[in-house]
């Protein structure tokens, strides 16, 4: 059988692309993004982001295997089935793995660095000041309109950084479900 969490696996990983270094910040610009960051409480969301992007890598990294699984003319409906049954065994602990290397990555820390460095792209001192204040200035709406932007180039520099680290996991934990896979089943 070919190795079809390992195909998705990699699919999944190689879709992140790495962010690009930035300029040094002004010290004022800096200290006012500190400021809006510890008054604003970003990091209380990391946990559910985290916990969303797992979510749909499993969601990806399944579809991905089944339709691997189904597409492979050499398996009859007897070995897909069992092949399907590993997946669903084995995924919870592939998805465990990528989590363990997260976790080692120091995520707030990169979101630190992101913020500091996406903010300080589309915001001036004065306006980073003004988010803090609570979003209720003009400022605040820019904000608001930009955040799904924001956002997203925030995760896709997160992931760049944090990629190589669940790589390096999903190809020891592909090996293991490859050396499960390849035993005849009893």
């Amino acid at each position: 059988m070919k190795k079809p969490l390992y195909l998705a696996l990699a699919l999944f990983a190689a879709s992140t692309l790495p962010g690009q270094a930035a300029d040094p910040l002004p010290a004022d610009k800096k200290k006012a993004i500190q400021e809006m960051i510890a008054v604003s409480n970003m990091k209380a969301a990391l946990p559910q982001m985290i916990e969303q992007m797992s979510n749909q890598a499993q969601a990806a990294i399944r579809m991905q295997a089944l339709q691997h699984i189904e597409r492979d003319a050499k398996l009859n409906a007897e070995q897909k089935a069992a092949a399907r049954q590993r997946v669903e065994t084995e995924l919870p602990l592939l998805m465990a793995d990528m989590r363990n290397a997260l976790n080692k990555a120091n995520l707030p820390a990169l979101m630190d660095e992101a913020t500091f460095e996406i903010y300080g792209k589309h915001f001036e001192t004065a306006e980073i000041r003004d988010i803090t204040a609570f979003y209720r200035t003009p400022t605040g709406q820019k904000s608001l309109r930009l955040m799904p932007q924001i956002s997203g180039e925030s995760m896709r520099m997160v992931m760049g950084k944090v990629m190589p680290l669940v790589r390096e996991q999903m190809r020891e934990s592909a090996q293991r479900l490859q050396q499960k896979l390849d035993k005849p089943q009893s």
